[in-house]
């Protein structure tokens, strides 16, 4: 390969050749030779990048945790002749390679892991992640309809009673208040701790995806795991290499050259 084809920071198509000279793809002379590049795309510019790549290309797909359909396929159809020449191979750590393995059919541990089996994984975390996003969208539709009912409230006693009393009924409906208070966060409760949007209706609560309480809904938090690799250092002495002693002439003839 020549050049290399990828994303900087301002989301600009750039191509590094071999001698480290960075260019933007479009006024480079890479431009109409894309079968002599390497092309690397993050998961952030799977969506909306469109390059002609030649019909014997190969893609080398990374798998990594919550890896969902949709990403799976998103990744994938950048290569627009994909099964008409153009082919994809799957790259995977040791965990996600468990985590395949562990959904498919039992069968030898050792046996290749499938086209099959990897559309298999990648459905159920997608199962995986509308379960734990479901809270999050009951959460946003009863939060709607509360506004809704606060607004038709509004209209029909807007033309009786007075504006700055009407608004701060709005007001009172309108404003959310925060996911987790200080009170909430440390203070004694039993039971499983709701959001400030959630209240206590709970009839409305009851036809949200028959969710009946809607717990603490931090999906939007990202946790990163922090892998400590330890050194083990073992100290090696190095010792100077073994000589042969000097052949010294006797003390008596010393002594007498002396005298």
């Amino acid at each position: 390969m020549a050049a290399a084809i990828f994303f900087n920071d301002k989301d600009e198509m750039m191509v590094v050749s071999q001698d480290g000279a960075e260019e933007v793809l479009l006024s480079s002379p890479f431009k109409g030779q894309v079968d002599r590049c390497l092309v690397y795309l993050d998961d952030a510019h799977t969506r909306g990048t469109d390059l002609k790549l030649p019909i014997n290309s190969r893609a080398a797909v990374t798998l990594g945790p919550k890896v969902t359909k949709d990403r799976l396929i998103q990744g994938c159809m950048r290569m627009r002749k994909l099964g008409y020449g153009q082919s994809v191979i799957f790259f995977a750590p040791f965990e996600i390679d468990k985590a395949i393995r562990g959904e498919r059919v039992p069968e030898s541990p050792t046996a290749d892991i499938r086209t099959i089996d990897l559309l298999r994984w990648a459905i159920y975390e997608t199962c995986q992640d509308i379960t734990h996003l479901a809270p999050h969208w009951a959460e946003q539709g009863w939060d709607y309809l509360r506004r809704r009912r606060a607004w038709e409230a509004f209209s029909a006693a807007a033309r009786t009673l007075l504006s700055t009393r009407v608004v701060d009924t709005l007001k009172r409906v309108w404003v959310q208040e925060e996911a987790r208070s200080l009170e909430k966060m440390y203070s004694c409760h039993s039971g499983p701790a709701t959001t400030g949007v959630g209240g206590a209706d709970s009839n409305m609560r009851d036809g949200i995806f028959a969710i009946q309480e809607l717990k603490e809904v931090n999906v939007d938090e990202e946790q990163e795991r922090e892998v400590k690799h330890e050194i083990e250092r073992e100290t090696h002495i190095e010792r100077p290499p073994r000589v042969s002693p000097a052949n010294a002439p006797r003390i008596e003839r010393t002594l007498a050259v002396h005298r």
